[in-house]
């Protein structure tokens, strides 16, 4: 952290001295990427490196710098995001064609981030944003190893922690253009707060969260399926057991996290299996059996006792989550 200090104070002395501007932004990306290799303990530090760049030298961590904000300085017709998003440059190979740029690990992040969201061109933003939750779901397994803090960890090596969900997801809809940032909190677990990365995603001019982790398989349903409940959450929902900074101070200035207020987007009220008491659930539960499906999530909203109804009336098993007041069921017919 001193390191990182001493790179901060150079860079406030160079500009009141009246330094070489490209100088001074070049040692502005090199204090940067030292932050974000260095440390992941702030809602701003949820915005870190795609790639993180090891114990490189000096020189190395110098010359990438350059070089990134080389190309990040071209314009490219058709993209969405500034050039202090770190996606800048997947997003404007993406469009431009143009690779020379990134290195062959960052190739594979891209070419695997572009196969996701190419499985639904033509789709709405909220499809999209809802099939690639379901994509990566599918595909990533919550594992700690050397790329778990990655997109490259989940996107090619299909296995990630939080961040790493959380990176993988923004630049889909990066590459998508839909408007989506990386939140950094902290989430109750068994043994109390720790820290958490998920996303807002920015659907029809409103906000919402999406924590694809927390609806992996591995920590949801954990029986191959993944779960919707934090699938287009709004802040009520969130805070229930998550909790996060609505006002960061970043290198660029004070940032205001986004609000989420409209509760009618979750993924289960549109999907029509969201409920508000106990028959309601059941009915839920019929109209799903009568037209043939064998696993079906519902959520009920209030008090719910039991689901012995359903459990009496074929053969299946149940998965239940409370989110405050609402139980959410992932139900399997045997």
């Amino acid at each position: 952290m001193k390191r990182i200090k001493y790179l901060l104070l150079l860079i406030a002395c160079l500009s009141l001295c009246g330094c070489s501007v490209k100088l001074y932004n070049t040692l502005e990306t090199v204090a940067v990427e030292a932050i974000k290799v260095e440390s992941y303990d702030s809602p701003l530090n949820a915005e870190s490196s795609m790639l993180s760049m090891g114990e490189t030298d000096a020189e190395e961590r110098f010359n990438i710098a350059t070089d990134k904000k080389a190309y990040k300085g071209i314009a490219v017709e058709g993209m969405h995001l500034s050039p202090e998003d770190d996606n800048y440059i997947y997003e404007a190979a993406y469009i431009s064609g143009n690779r020379n740029y990134l290195s062959e690990k960052e190739k594979q992040v891209l070419d695997a981030a572009a196969a996701v969201i190419d499985q639904f061109k033509g789709c709405s933003d909220y499809d999209i944003a809802a099939g690639v939750h379901d994509a990566l779901a599918a595909s990533i397994k919550y594992k700690q190893n050397e790329e778990q803090y990655t997109a490259y960890g989940a996107l090619v090596g299909h296995e990630a922690i939080c961040q790493g969900y959380a990176f993988a997801y923004k630049l889909c809809m990066d590459l998508a253009g839909i408007d989506c940032i990386t939140i950094g909190g902290n989430a109750e677990s068994e043994t109390g707060l720790q820290k958490h990365a998920w996303n807002m995603v920015k659907i029809r001019n409103k906000w919402y969260h999406v924590d694809l982790t927390w609806d992996d398989p591995d920590l949801s349903t954990d029986h191959g399926a993944w779960s919707h409940v934090y699938l287009f959450a709004d802040d009520e929902f969130m805070s229930e057991n998550h909790e996060w900074d609505t006002i960061v101070q970043g290198l660029h200035g004070i940032k205001s996290i986004p609000k989420s207020y409209d509760a009618s987007m979750h993924f289960l009220k549109k999907a029509g299996n969201w409920t508000y008491d106990q028959q309601g659930l059941i009915n839920s539960f019929m109209n799903a059996y009568n037209t043939g499906h064998a696993d079906m999530e519902i959520a009920c909203e209030g008090y719910a006792s039991s689901i012995d109804f359903i459990r009496n009336y074929c053969s299946c098993t149940y998965i239940r989550q409370q989110v405050g007041n609402v139980c959410v069921y992932y139900i399997m017919l045997k």
